[in-house]
Formats: C-alpha cells, structure tokens, sequence
C-alpha cells in the first residue's frame, strides 16, 4: 500500500478522482531538469511531458502513463480515500513495481526548494508485478 496526498484545487488531483488509479515515478538523476519541470508547472494549462523533455509510456496495470527511464514505478489502484482539511488523502494498492536497475540513484524534492539524489543499495527485483 502506499498512500499520497493532493491538494483538491490541484490539477492531478481532478485526474486522480476521475480515475482512481495513480503512478509514483521516482525520477533517475539524469531526469533531475524534468522532474524540476514537472514538480513545479502546472499541467492543466502546461504539456509538462512535452516541457520536460521526458517521454511518458504506458503503464502495465493502470490507465495513467508512467515516466520512462524511471528508477523505480509503482503503478497503484486506489483502495480508499478520506478528506484532510484541504487536501484527499488516497490509500493506493500497489499492483505492480518496475524501473530501471541501470538507473540507480534517484531524485526527490525538498519542500519544492532543492532536488536531491539518493541511490536504492539494495536487492528489490524491479520486475515483480502483484495482483
């Protein structure tokens, strides 16, 4: 399970609710420039796939498109939700989990200020996909 939460005027959140499927790309280093993008423009106004340079391909499971060359992906259906102040908190099952082992290190944000990169050291085989 993995759970994510969205701020309601927010553009990702409208497609969450008309979907009820979610992916979570963590980014490789060398997509640091377009994770940057992609975090901080707006996609309802914005092609932010286009803008970042970063090519979305489809996902296994789930109808959301995933981010290719991504360290690791989770594609997740979800399985319940509950309002937060101004935000929807979603609990997701995760149905399948891949990247690319070539990828290791990958990026995250920092209160949306910095990017940072962290490498995954450990034996997690990127192929194994749960029903």
């Amino acid at each position: 399970m993995i759970a994510i939460s969205l701020g309601r005027p927010r553009y990702t959140h409208e497609g969450l609710e008309a979907c009820k499927e979610f992916v979570l790309c963590f980014p490789s280093e060398q997509q640091a420039k377009g994770a940057w993008v992609c975090g901080t423009k707006l996609g309802r106004n914005t092609d932010e796939f286009e803008e970042a340079k970063l090519a979305a391909v489809p996902a296994r499971v789930v109808s959301p498109p995933i981010i290719e060359g991504s360290t690791v992906t989770h594609e997740c259906k979800v399985v319940d939700q509950m309002e937060c102040s101004d935000h929807t908190l979603y609990n997701g099952e995760v149905v399948a989990i891949h990247g690319d082992t070539e990828r290791a290190k990958h990026v995250f944000s920092i209160h949306y200020t910095r990017l940072v990169s962290i490498e995954y050291r450990g034996n997690l085989d990127f192929n194994i996909e749960y029903k």
